[in-house]
């Protein structure tokens, strides 16, 4: 992993270099927060699988998919202290579970839930 300073430099570089050059880059990243900074449009991928994809504001700012926002919600947040003894980590080890659990199962199809947004459906959410 690159420090701060380096990564911020390489991601300003690419940002320029689509801009000037036309050019297009996959930027495969476990790093939601640069993978908004860098991309007009975001997969977020389970398992091999395309859980939602779309605009990056829409799937950053209203993820849809279950495991988009348990994503989302993994994101440090600076104004919480990592010592909050607010007893929900559990609730949310349980939560992510869940839907892990529920994102590995096949993928039916997808819906456009906005224009070019799609989201994963399993034919077992239905049940």
């Amino acid at each position: 992993m690159l420090d701060v300073s380096i990564r911020k430099s390489v991601l300003d570089l690419m940002r320029r270099l689509k801009e000037e050059r036309n050019i297009a880059f996959l930027y495969i990243t476990h790093d939601i927060a640069t993978a908004h900074y860098i991309a007009e449009e975001t997969a977020v991928m389970y398992a091999g699988q395309v859980m939602e994809r779309g605009p990056s504001d829409a799937v950053i700012r209203n993820p849809r998919h279950p495991y988009s926002r348990l994503l989302i919600s993994a994101v440090p947040d600076p104004a919480k202290r990592f010592d909050d003894a607010d007893g929900d980590g559990l609730a949310f080890t349980r939560q992510a579970e869940a839907v892990r659990a529920s994102a590995a199962r096949p993928i039916s199809g997808y819906r456009e839930v906005a224009p070019d947004h799609f989201v994963a459906y399993s034919d077992a959410d239905h049940d």
